[in-house]
């Protein structure tokens, strides 16, 4: 047997990885909007699934209408969603959202505009 060489957990030990483009598709399914909260994995995981859209702070209205109404809102039991910190659920709606009262306001314009709904439930890494 060769030499056993000793693991090392910090960063510094590993080697920088090449930076690369990641394909913006194909989208299976284009005709199908989605406005989504999703970890980062999640995001690109389904970004070729649909036309997706990510929701931000301040955004959502106009995001879940413009340029078409959203057919499905999407959200995930995650623990980092659209690029924020770690957290719970709540946490990452409340961070999409910008406030609980803004989280509340999105699920009634949801209801209201008929846009469906799915979670995904997803666990700790």
């Amino acid at each position: 047997m060769g030499r056993r060489v000793p693991f090392r957990h910090d960063q510094q030990s590993l080697p920088p990885l090449p930076s690369f483009q990641l394909p913006t598709g194909p989208v299976v399914r284009p005709d199908v909007r989605a406005a989504v909260i999703l970890d980062p994995f999640s995001e690109l995981a389904f970004a070729y699934e649909w036309d997706q859209v990510k929701l931000l702070p301040g955004e959502w209205r106009r995001q879940l209408i413009e340029p078409r109404k959203a057919d499905l809102l999407f959200v995930e039991s995650a623990w980092q969603g659209n690029g924020r910190a770690r957290g719970d659920l709540e946490n990452l709606r409340l961070r999409a959202a910008g406030s609980r009262e803004d989280y509340a306001l999105i699920k009634q314009f949801q209801r209201r505009a008929e846009i469906a709904e799915a979670a995904l439930k997803a666990t700790q890494p």
